[in-house]
């Protein structure tokens, strides 16, 4: 569960060895996806819930496509 996806996220920052200014970065970066995808999800009924995965994916792909170039 969540509790399961924290514990695997904190022993993976855990175990690097970073700037402090990149953990902060990623835990900016965390917190500002999770805010995004919690208000996302609580305006959304269940029975649009394959709409609001492709858009996720679709917003994954433009991440890519960002990153690439």
């Amino acid at each position: 569960g969540v509790l399961g996806v924290f514990a695997a996220v904190f022993t993976t920052l855990w175990t690097l060895s970073i700037d402090s200014r990149v953990y902060m970065q990623i835990i900016v970066g965390l917190l500002a996806g999770a805010l995004i995808g919690f208000t996302v999800a609580s305006k959304i009924q269940i029975t649009s819930l394959p709409q609001m995965v492709a858009a996720f994916h679709s917003l994954v792909g433009l991440a890519a496509m960002t990153t690439c170039i």
